[in-house]
């Protein structure tokens, strides 16, 4: 039997999930699943692959041709004025105010990641032509997006307006590809400062455990990172029948195993440093250095210029924002960031998880001995960075 060279010779060490060979394959063969693990990756039907390499010559991760740069115009930190915004968002509502300020000056759409209804745990990128449709992007989702049509939608309507999109480094880096290159400054790409995305399986069953040990019913609304007034961020999660789950995050079974859950690519993933596709990134900023005075209670942003659209997008539609200029401070980030690793824990972990299920995985990982002593290191961590960011203010 032949075999053929395509996208199945890229191995999960290597395949972000990008989706994009799904998006090319001329013959419809590849399609988009959830692995054991929980995790997008791609399935090749090899009664419809004629074996035209296709998927494989285009494949971001695979391909050893870098179109990323390290390059800064500018740096910045930074805050929407409205505490209203903020207090909704994840840090400091950056991507929340510019993606406002570009509808409104452009008339274009703004692609974004957004829950899938009906579907805990689930999340796919999405279309907002109007500001009310913006409210589905606030919050970090922690997992990866399912991409649906959005590549073929993104490279027939940069033909006609403008568009911004804001996903991960690596996604960011399918879409640039998606784009016809004669209408590439039609679309400005803002990519996240990413921790590499959870399993979305994982999340799931967190998530509809939560429902049960509630009495939850319907759909919900989740906010990963909810924000209560000089609190670590909490976990909450509100059912259409009213009932509520509400607790720090950190202090959620979620929060325990958030570090081992991750993809198994991002443990090398190339957009941990300064590389980037995007004409802006932006990020959580915990810590600052002592130079600049910016502080907002509940979120601030770090913000990294790297082309004349990023520039665009910070004088242009980054009017309702508070923005220190600063130096040295992404290189600063950059240099003490690490991204996951593929530990014998995180492997254990999901090899029990696929075995026996999600709360079998969690108490063979971690027990009610360690479980409790995590969280005590956690508030003893949370407790000295306080500190540390008061005598700094």
């Amino acid at each position: 039997m032949m075999k053929f060279k395509n996208i199945s010779c890229v191995k999960t060490n290597v395949c972000t999930g990008c989706s994009y060979c799904c998006s090319i394959c001329p013959c419809n063969a590849i399609s988009m699943v959830y692995s054991k693990e929980g995790f997008l990756v791609p399935y090749i039907d090899s009664s419809k692959c004629i074996g035209c390499g296709k998927c494989l010559n285009n494949c971001p991760p695979y391909n050893k041709r870098d179109t990323s740069n390290t390059d800064i115009i500018d740096e910045y930190l930074g805050y929407s004025k409205s505490p209203d915004d903020i207090l909704k968002s994840s840090s400091g509502a950056v991507a929340f105010a510019i993606s406002c300020e570009f509808i409104k000056k452009t008339s274009g759409c703004v692609i974004g990641v957004s829950y899938v209804s009906n579907n805990l745990g689930y999340a796919e990128y999405t279309v907002a032509n109007k500001i009310q449709e913006l409210e589905q992007f606030r919050g970090s989702k922690y997992i990866q997006a399912n991409k649906n049509n959005i590549y073929s939608f993104v490279r027939n309507e940069s033909k006609k307006r403008k568009i911004l999109i804001i996903g991960l480094p690596c996604e960011i880096a399918a879409f640039r590809k998606s784009i016809v290159k004669e209408y590439i400054n039609n679309v400005y790409f803002c990519d996240l400062v990413c921790f590499g995305p959870t399993s979305s399986k994982i999340t799931h069953d967190f998530l509809e455990l939560i429902r049960t040990n509630v009495g939850g019913e319907g759909d919900a609304v989740v906010n990963m990172r909810y924000k209560v007034k000089n609190e670590r961020p909490y976990l909450y999660c509100r059912f259409e029948n009213g009932k509520t789950f509400c607790k720090p995050l950190y202090k959620t079974d979620y929060g325990l195993i958030f570090n081992l859950i991750g993809r198994e690519n991002c443990a090398e993933c190339k957009y941990i440093n300064l590389n980037s596709e995007a004409d802006i990134s932006i990020g959580d900023c915990i810590d600052t250095s002592s130079t600049y005075s910016i502080y907002s209670q509940m979120g601030l942003s770090r913000i990294i210029i790297r082309t004349k659209n990023g520039e665009e997008m910070v004088n242009e539609f980054g009017k309702s924002l508070i923005l220190v200029r600063t130096e040295g401070e992404t290189e600063r980030f950059y240099k003490n960031r690490k991204g996951r690793e593929n530990s014998d824990r995180r492997n254990n972990f999901f090899k029990s998880y696929v075995s026996k299920g999600y709360k079998k995985a969690v108490k063979e990982t971690f027990g009610i001995i360690r479980k409790h002593k995590n969280y005590i290191l956690s508030d003893v961590r949370y407790f000295i960075d306080n500190i540390t960011q008061t005598s700094r203010r």
